[in-house]
Order: C-alpha cells, then structure tokens, then sequence
C-alpha cells in the first residue's frame, strides 16, 4: 500500500515539475519590429494664378423688364402689395397664419365650439391650444381618446364657420366673417328642411319625367324677403312646378334671423339627370 503511494506521489511530483518546468522555459513571442516608411515628399510644382469663379447658371441675373426698371420705389411698392394681395387667397391656412397679428377676438368666436367639442370645464385649462391671427385660427391638441379634428367639422355650430381647414397634428381653419356665417347656416337650415320633408317625393309621384332641378335663394336686403329660383331642364314641368310652390312656402314660413344680411347663393341640386 505504501508501495502505490510512494508511486503515486513520485509521479504527481514528477508531472507538477515537468509542468513547472515547461511554464518557466516558455518564451514569450516578440513582435517582430515594424519598420516605419517615410513619405514620399510631393513633387514640386510651379504656382499657378488662381482663376475667376464663375457664377452657377440659377444665380446670373435675370434681365428686368422694361416696365419695371423705369419704375421708383413708390411705384415697385405698389406693384409688390398687389402682388401680394392677389397671392393671398392662393396661400394655405398655415401660410396665412404666419403673415398676420394674433386677433383675441376671433379666438372668442371659435372658443365656444371648442368647449362644446372638447367638453371643456369652466373651471380649468382647456385641453387645447387656440391662437388666431386675423381670421385664420391654429388649434392644438394632444387628447387622442376621440378624433376631435373630424368632431370640429361635424359639430352643428360649425356650419358655415369655416371658409378653409387644413388638417394634420395642427388643425388651421379659416373663419369666415360673422354675417356670412349667419347667412351659410340660414341657407343650409332650408335646404335641410327641404331634404327632410316629403315635397320632393309627392310631386315625384305626380310626375316622373326625367331631367334635372336645381334650387337656389336670393335675398332681397330691402324686404328681407327670400326668394326661390328654379334652373334645370324641369324648371317648368310639373315636377319642378310643384317643387319650387312648396318650397317657397317652406321659405315664407320660416322667420330671417335678425343677423342674416346675405345668404348663401349656390345652386341646390335637387334632382340630377
């Protein structure tokens, strides 16, 4: 037993020196030195007289036409403002936004829509931004529990008050002045009575002739009387007879509200071909 042992103990010692021995002869690997290269130095080469830039074609100027150089500062400003101002109804509602005065007052018009559209309480901050310049209003919101962009248009209250909208994260919307807008919404009260009601569909069943009606409402400023105009190629056909009778006295029986000085004149298309 011993014997093992000792055999045992004689080969271990005999691995841990050959170990030992092999860890203490190991050299470490030397990096070879790298040899460093000079660079060439540039040839040398005579100076040259630096040229001229040449101007890019999109920055030679243009040649002035004849009407306008013989104009002065007076005359090239007016020219300018009417420029702009027919430019004007071309711009988007952002673009307006930019180029006017901020006006709290039309924020007061558009104010109360926004409350009902919101459900805004009285008492704290609206959950919305309004800023108006001149009649163009940018309104800001970060409430995504309902599409409140789509419940502004939607809304009853907003009939006839926007003129233009432009809808993306900022909604802008162009108010149309107050008289207009009392005007729009009169019009489109009537013709949505006329949609309602029975009178296209009773003088249908007493004339069927095909062809087209088209209605529409002039307002008389010194009467404050409405009247109905009928175009179409059933003008003077029964169908459109009956048509135009009962809708002037839908017409006479509905009162005009004290803030109507115009009214919306387009043509209601009644029946289309």
């Amino acid at each position: 037993m011993q014997r093992r042992w000792a055999v045992f103990a004689f080969a271990l010692c005999a691995s841990l020196a050959a170990n030992i021995y092999l860890m203490l002869g190991r050299t470490e690997a030397v990096e070879p030195r790298r040899t460093q290269r000079v660079p060439h130095a540039p040839p040398r080469t005579s100076p040259v007289a630096p040229t001229a830039p040449t101007a890019p074609p999109n920055e030679v100027p243009l040649p002035v036409p004849a009407e306008i150089a013989t104009l002065d500062r007076t005359a090239l400003e007016q020219r300018l403002a009417t420029a702009e101002a027919r430019l004007e109804p071309m711009l988007r509602p952002n673009e307006k936004f930019d180029r006017r005065g901020r006006s709290p007052e039309v924020e007061l018009e558009l104010q109360p829509l926004l409350d009902e559209v919101f459900d805004a309480p009285a008492d704290a901050e609206p959950p919305y931004e309004l800023e108006c310049r001149g009649r163009i209003c940018r309104v800001t919101s970060d409430v995504t529990s309902f599409d409140w962009r789509n419940e502004m248009g939607a809304h009853p209250d907003s009939t006839g008050m926007f003129q233009q909208a432009q809808v993306g994260h900022d909604v802008y919307v162009e108010l149309t002045e107050t008289k207009t807008a009392a005007g729009i919404r009169f019009t489109v009260a009537l013709f949505q009575a006329l949609a309602e009601s029975t009178i296209v569909a009773d003088c249908r069943r007493d004339d069927s002739t095909p062809g087209s009606l088209t209605l529409a409402l002039r307002f008389d400023r010194a009467s404050r009387r409405v009247i109905v105009v009928a175009a179409g190629s059933l003008e003077t056909a029964a169908f459109g007879v009956c048509v135009r009778r009962h809708f002037e006295e839908l017409v006479a029986a509905t009162p005009v509200p004290s803030d109507v000085t115009e009214i919306y004149e387009a043509p209601f298309p009644v029946v289309s071909p």
